[in-house]
């Protein structure tokens, strides 16, 4: 395909122009005017971009992604405009756009043809608007905008126009015509300008100079959550259909969800935690719709289910997931032998078989061993691919098993892209979760051991979230191992979830730049260490502090007056069985010396004699003075322990020593690593989020370095921003009005409080929010009123934030009818709770909400008034 390439862009002296096409690179040549060229024989369907040279180095090239050159039967020359340093360009090139926001767009009747092709990205044009082009040329209207030529969709978020130009210079711009026909507006800046242009052309304008750009409004809410008459005691994936309904009805663009992956581990109450999966690929049999499986002959039985539990305000996982599994191994008896002949069940098998078949494989073993820890698995403990080959075959003992589980992940493939596919034509996007870790316990531990740090645990340092921290109980990930096939385990779990979302949410994006490991001897965050780090060595520690036993800063401690009052009554059976005193400081006893022998020998009947309640409270206190520690050891080296400040020791340090070991942290945790996280981020992050072109979210709370928002901004990812928790240092509060432009504004997450619970968590805080942001005067309410809410919420979409997602609780708050008299059952988590229960279902259905007349005008009035 012979193509010319024209590109106006103005040089200064030393500068120069290339044109990069996959591994080639072109000199340009100067054709004066401010226009450059190059022609090239090229392969059809290809990608490329330009950079910028100076003396023959390079100084810079436009950001990705890269330019896409179509197809073309015949010589073409193709017209570029610089693309200037805009980091939403991914963003506004992403699925969400492409495959949701597109079907808001209907094709234009009586469309143009010619010989140029006028090409505009532009996502932001409101639904029944078009823009026109309007120009010189007679074919361009001879700069009448009643007679310009009208842009199609094609592909959105890309408009196209093709027109017959008479010969020479071409000056032009683009227009926005209204449903009537009425031009709106002009685009900013000059007039466009087209060389002369001899045979077919492509033009790419890149985008509609000062449009405002697109921004949307998103609801959140757990799967588990929904409710309908058809369920089963649980939200299941076919009623996202009706769900879009009513989202795309009240102009919501994004259904945000939390992972949808299978956590089934013992077949209990700790299997309803979403972040905990078994397997990436897998989905959770929890959301499985039995009634629309054809054929399975179950109605009676589901019947019987629903009136068991689907009347239940809150959800009863292990007994839903129990009836879910009668139900389904029910349906797959009556259906296993039409399987035999079912074509698209074969070909769902064939196509997902690299991790269909350890996973069934992996859930087969876990019932027969009673326990999903394959060290326990005898001859199954090393993953084997030829041993599920074998169980595999058609015949074998094992089969019927393994094909119990492909039927079911058959279904719920079926199901959620059916849901999705449905969403997307109402205009309605899903927005997936991705966990940062996978259970250690999980069928990508059994079969991929080299890509993790068996042994180790993820968490996170203390926060708002928890001040203890947290342990996610998480293998930390070998990057390096990792990188040897470009990260290939990561860019499959991410095209895994395009299968069903347009947008995603990386949870705790700062794992890619460095993940918080706890030690195996540890339960808590606050013993955690950075992984990659830069330990002190001993040396480093004793030139800053001066001469001190690093074994004494090592070890817990705490003073006698502390444990008279943690422990009152019970402070010398304590004394006794745990501490050593040497004058006024405590030391825990050998062999109770860490948190792990604390909690074993609370396992063992330690004090058995205090009734439970109490035995709890000092448990936690004990593991508290556990955790009371300066340093922790990293390897060969040493951390300071974070949250230094709170620990007895460091109050008890000399006040000169005191700072030094401030000092000495504050550089530790803000400078000594900068430079590594940085590049580790730059390196794993666009490597693994290129795998797709769904819009990126990542969730950035917590201890972030700066360079972390920069790259993200750089690479076009949005931030989470949370008006409670602030990310600048000393503010109160993160006013919406300052999030910038790639970013997710929320009044809540599934791990905070609700509204309604936060208004009445600190009354000092929200009497200062009443006079300041609520811009109110007097005394604020003693409960968030529907009133307050909706300020609230009002606040948030007026935000510049490209999305803004309000969790279905806070807005179900607006409404005196809707919202619930308990506040405490609409938390979905707390972070500090380890056993939290995820059980959180509203307490209407989608048809109530549907029929909630005043409540729909109410939020699309918000969304509206907000412009998204």
């Amino acid at each position: 395909m012979q193509v010319s390439f024209r590109i106006h862009f103005v040089t200064s002296p030393g500068q120069s122009l290339k044109l990069v096409v996959g591994p080639d690179t072109m000199t340009m040549e100067w054709l004066g005017g401010g226009w450059w060229g190059a022609s090239v024989d090229l392969p059809r369907d290809v990608s490329y971009f330009y950079r910028v040279m100076r003396d023959g180095e390079a100084e810079h090239s436009e950001l990705p992604p890269d330019r896409t050159l179509e197809s073309s039967d015949g010589p073409i020359t193709v017209v570029d405009r610089w693309r200037p340093s805009e980091p939403s360009r991914a963003a506004r090139q992403s699925a969400l756009f492409k495959n949701a926001i597109a079907a808001r767009h209907a094709r234009v009747d009586g469309q143009s043809t010619g010989t140029v092709s006028f090409r505009l990205l532009a996502p932001g044009i409101p639904p029944g608007f078009h823009p026109v082009i309007v120009g010189s040329d007679a074919a361009l209207g001879a700069w009448n905008p009643d007679a310009g030529i009208v842009m199609r969709p094609e592909p959105f978020p890309w408009w196209v126009a093709d027109v017959d130009l008479g010969a020479g210079e071409t000056a032009y711009k683009c227009a926005l015509r209204d449903p009537d026909g009425q031009v709106v507006r002009w685009e900013d800046g000059p007039d466009r300008i087209l060389p002369p242009i001899e045979g077919r052309a492509s033009v790419h304008d890149d985008e509609f100079r000062g449009l405002p750009g697109w921004r949307g409004a998103g609801v959140a809410i757990p799967v588990f959550s929904l409710r309908t008459a058809r369920d089963v005691g649980t939200g299941q994936f076919t009623d996202l259909i009706p769900f879009a309904d009513w989202a795309a009805s009240i102009g919501i663009s994004v259904i945000q969800l939390l992972p949808v992956n299978d956590t089934v581990l013992e077949h209990d109450w700790q299997d309803s935690y979403p972040y905990n999966p078994v397997s990436v690929q897998a989905l959770h049999p929890l959301y499985v719709d039995l009634a629309t499986i054809p054929g399975a002959g179950i109605d009676d039985e589901i019947a019987t289910a629903r009136r068991e539990v689907n009347h239940l305000p809150e959800i009863d996982y292990p007994r839903v997931m129990e009836l879910k599994w009668q139900l389904l191994e029910a349906a797959y008896a009556n259906l296993a032998t039409d399987l035999e002949d079912d074509e698209d069940f074969a070909d769902f098998v064939d196509r997902e078989w690299e991790w269909l078949g350890p996973y069934s494989a992996w859930c087969t073993l876990r019932d027969r061993y009673g326990t999903p820890d394959s060290t326990e698995w005898g001859g199954d403990a090393r993953f084997d691919p030829d041993r599920v080959a074998k169980m595999a075959v058609h015949g074998s003992p094992d089969f019927d098993n393994l094909r119990f589980h492909w039927f079911v992940q058959y279904h719920l493939h079926a199901q959620l892209t059916s849901a999705a596919d449905y969403a997307r034509s109402r205009g309605v996007a899903l927005k997936g979760d991705l966990p940062i870790g996978v259970s250690p316990q999980s069928v990508e531990v059994w079969t991929r051991p080299e890509l993790f740090h068996v042994g180790a645990q993820t968490g996170a340092p203390p926060d708002a979230f928890s001040t203890r921290g947290q342990n996610w109980q998480f293998p930390t990930y070998d990057w390096d191992h990792m990188a040897r096939d470009a990260y290939g385990w990561w860019r499959s779990r991410f095209r895994a979830l395009a299968d069903y979302v347009d947008v995603f949410r990386i949870d705790h994006v700062l794992g890619f730049f460095r993940i918080w490991e706890i030690p195996p001897h540890a339960d808590d965050g606050r013993l955690g260490y950075f992984r990659p780090s830069l330990p002190l060595s001993g040396d480093e520690v004793r030139a800053a502090l001066g001469p001190i036993d690093l074994e004494v800063l090592l070890a817990p401690m705490t003073t006698t007056e502390a444990v008279r009052l943690r422990f009152g009554d019970h402070a010398e059976a304590v004394r006794r069985r745990f501490l050593d005193t040497d004058d006024a400081i405590v030391r825990l006893r050998p062999p109770v010396v860490d948190q792990l022998r604390i909690i074993e020998a609370f396992e063992s009947g330690a004090l058995a004699e205090i009734p439970h309640e109490e035995r709890t409270r000092i448990e936690r206190s004990l593991l508290d003075i556990a955790a009371d520690v300066l340093l922790v050891r990293v390897g060969t080296g040493y951390q300071p322990r974070i949250t230094w400040e709170a620990t007895t020791a460091y109050k008890l340090l000399p006040p000169a020593v005191r700072r030094r070991f401030h000092e000495l942290a504050i550089d530790y945790f803000h400078h000594r690593h900068a430079d590594q996280w940085e590049i580790q981020g730059r390196t794993t992050l666009p490597a693994i989020t290129a795998a797709t072109d769904l819009l990126t979210c990542g969730e950035d709370l917590g201890m972030v370095p700066d360079f972390v928002p920069s790259l993200m901004n750089e690479m076009g990812l949005l931030s989470l921003e949370i008006e409670r928790m602030p990310k600048r240092l000393g503010a109160w509060i993160a006013d919406p009005a300052e999030a910038p432009y790639l970013s997710v504004v929320s009044p809540s997450t599934h791990d905070t409080t609700t509204l309604r619970m936060w208004w009445e968590e600190d009354r000092g805080l929200i009497e200062r929010y009443w006079r300041e942001a609520l811009g109110r005067e007097g005394e604020p309410p003693t409960q968030a009123t529907p009133e307050v809410v909706e300020a609230i919420v009002r606040r948030q979409m007026a935000s510049p934030a490209m999305l803004c997602v309000v969790p279905l609780s806070d807005f179900l708050a607006t409404d005196q009818d809707l919202r619930r008299d308990e506040l405490a059952t609409e938390r979905i988590n707390d972070p500090a709770n380890r056993h939290n229960k995820w059980r959180y279902r509203l307490e209407h259905t989608i048809d109530d909400l549907v029929a909630a007349a005043s409540f729909n005008e109410r939020l699309r009035a918000m969304i509206r008034d907000g412009a998204r």
